[in-house]
């Protein structure tokens, strides 16, 4: 009988011993909360793996919808700066393309001013690797806003380039941005104390503390020299028979070109066409009658998930220096500490 309320157990009132679990039951609960366990922490890692990798897979998505089995499929070259991780990003996507055997046909969108000269040249030899192991499709260049220098090399491998009627293109030409302090550091006392091994007289050329040689600017000029005219056979060979040949000295004294400009020079077959325009021309060349068209982009992977920057617009560049109002950012100081040969549209 329970106690009356307000006054406590009665003396030798005890609690009804509970029912006893067992020891079978305990064991089976401490089993199966172990393998939850290990299950958790195995998905966790699962995901956080490919996480870590997702950048070396690709996605496709769907921009037109017809027949499964007549895709035009889209590669985006699209970036403010071609690095290697462009080039690393264009050989996955192609990959995935290669993957796919109901592609007939290839668009590239390029819009990009340039970049690093290495990984143009890697782009535009994967583009003809793509080519030469499908020579029945048909690959199409759709110029964006801007296709110059790196960006017009790696065009150069497609078959027909169009570019939009507002497109800025060409400016074939190398330049390799360095900043020269000679002058400050005569005035402040500052002198370069670098040193070489013997006979390596040109290991420092390029030092931005002290005035360079003549010996030095024609060595680094001829340098640019080489690297230029590896970026004119891409040219002539991927605008052969098109380019008007009475204008090569102006084709390649690295002018920028709109587009109606550049197909007057044979530089590209379209100066008034966008994506679905290019997408059309590259079906019709296919022979397809009912295509569907697919973007293949990067999977972002879930650590730019969780960092809420998958699909966001390209980081500005963090850190940096700011002189007198102006700032320097991490990316412009290091292409001056470390000159490199550039494909890179950059006016002054």
């Amino acid at each position: 009988m329970p106690p009356p309320m307000g006054f406590g157990h009665p003396p030798g009132w005890y609690p009804p011993p509970r029912p006893s679990r067992g020891f079978g039951r305990t064991l089976l609960t401490t089993f199966a909360t172990t393998i939850f366990g290990i299950s958790l922490m195995l998905n966790v890692y699962l995901l956080l793996l490919s996480g870590l990798m997702g950048d070396k897979t690709g996605k496709s998505d769907i921009l037109l919808e017809g027949d499964p089995k007549q895709v035009v499929a889209v590669v985006p070259i699209v970036n403010e700066l071609i690095t290697q991780k462009d080039a690393d990003s264009l050989d996955t996507l192609l990959k995935q393309v290669e993957k796919n055997e109901n592609v007939k046909a290839l668009v590239l969108r390029i819009d990009t001013p340039g970049g690093e000269v290495a990984p143009s040249d890697e782009m535009y030899h994967r583009i003809l690797q793509y080519k030469g192991a499908h020579p029945n499709v048909p690959v199409v260049v759709s110029m964006g806003g801007m296709a110059t220098s790196g960006g017009y090399y790696v065009a150069c491998a497609g078959d027909y380039l169009i570019a939009e009627p507002t497109t800025l293109t060409g400016n074939i030409g190398v330049l390799m941005e360095s900043l020269n302090f000679a002058k400050l550091c005569d005035r402040w006392g500052i002198e370069d104390t670098t040193l070489h091994s013997k006979g390596a007289d040109f290991k420092t050329a390029g030092s931005m503390f002290r005035e360079p040689t003549t010996q030095e600017t024609d060595y680094m000029r001829g340098l640019l020299d080489s690297v230029a005219d590896q970026f004119h056979a891409a040219v002539t060979t991927g605008r052969k028979g098109k380019l008007k040949t009475e204008s090569l000295k102006e084709i390649f004294n690295a002018q920028a070109f709109p587009a109606k400009k550049a197909r007057e020079l044979g530089l590209v077959d379209d100066d008034n066409g966008y994506q679905q325009d290019a997408c059309e021309y590259a079906a019709k060349k296919a022979g397809l009658t009912n295509m569907t068209v697919l973007k293949f982009e990067e999977s972002p992977g879930l650590l730019k998930l969780l960092s809420g920057k998958a699909g966001t617009a390209p980081p500005q560049a963090s850190g940096g220096v700011n002189i007198n109002g102006v700032n320097v950012d991490s990316p412009q100081l290091d292409q001056w500490l470390s000159p490199r040969p550039l494909y890179l549209w950059r006016p002054d």
